[in-house]
C-alpha cells in the first residue's frame, strides 16, 4: 500500500486494507517529515506490518498495488505515471488531489455519488479534475460508476488483474448511512438490540 497523507482518516483506512488484502508492507508520504516518521511508528505498531516513511508522494505511489490520497492539496499529488497495471487508487481528500491522468488512465471510475461530484460545494473555488475533465468532454459521466451500483453487481468490479481503478470518495455521509443500515440488518438477524416505539 502507498497512503499520500496523514492525517486524520490515514490509519483507519490502511486498518480496512490490512481487514481484507494480504497486506505486506505500506510506504507513508506526508509534507511533513517529522509528521510521516510519526505516524509511520504508529501504523506500524497498529498493523503490525512493516511502514515505511518515504521523501516524495511519488516513492509512495510507484509499484504499489493501493493507493490512498487522503489531502488538502488543491495541486494533484497522485499522477498516472507512477501506477503500475491493476493499481486500485481511493481519493478521499478534495477533488484536486487527483490528477486528471489518473482518471483518464483508468478502466472504471467509481464514486461514491454522482449528484454530490455534479454539485460539489466548492466548485468555482477549489478544482474539480473528474468533473472539469467531463465539462471538457474528455470523459462522459455514464463512463463514471456509483459505488452502490458496483455493490449490489449491476456494474462489474474488477474483471481482470491488470485494470487500473479509482475510486473517488465523494463525502456527503453516503458510506456511514451505508455502513448503518448494514449493522442494523446484522443486529436484527442476530436478535440483538432492544425496538423502542418513538412515534
Amino acid at each position: 500500500v502507498g497512503m499520500i497523507g496523514t492525517g486524520r482518516n490515514a490509519l483507519s483506512l490502511l486498518e480496512a486494507a490490512c481487514h481484507v488484502r494480504p497486506i505486506e508492507s505500506i510506504r507513508i508520504y506526508s509534507r511533513s517529515s517529522e509528521r510521516r516518521i510519526a505516524f509511520a511508528q504508529e501504523a506500524q505498531a497498529a498493523l503490525g506490518k512493516p511502514v515505511e516513511p518515504v521523501a516524495s508522494n511519488e516513492a509512495a505511489a510507484r509499484g504499489a498495488e493501493i493507493v490512498y490520497v487522503a489531502t488538502d492539496s488543491l495541486t494533484p499529488v497522485l499522477l498516472a505515471d507512477w501506477l503500475s497495471p491493476g493499481t486500485f487508487v481511493a481519493g478521499m481528500g478534495r477533488p484536486s488531489e487527483i490528477d486528471p491522468s489518473v482518471y483518464l488512465a483508468s478502466d472504471l471510475v467509481v464514486v461514491g455519488h454522482k449528484g454530490h461530484e455534479q454539485e460539489y460545494h466548492g466548485i468555482g473555488r477549489f478544482p474539480h479534475h473528474l468533473v472539469e475533465l467531463i465539462q471538457k468532454g474528455q470523459l462522459q459521466w455514464n463512463s463514471v460508476h456509483e459505488m452502490c451500483d458496483v455493490v449490489v453487481g449491476r456494474v462489474p468490479g474488477r474483471i481482470s488483474e491488470k485494470q487500473i481503478i479509482t475510486f473517488k470518495e465523494s463525502g456527503g455521509g453516503f458510506g456511514d448511512i451505508a455502513f448503518a443500515n448494514w449493522l442494523y440488518g446484522q443486529a436484527r438477524e442476530k436478535g440483538m438490540g432492544q425496538e423502542w416505539n418513538i412515534g
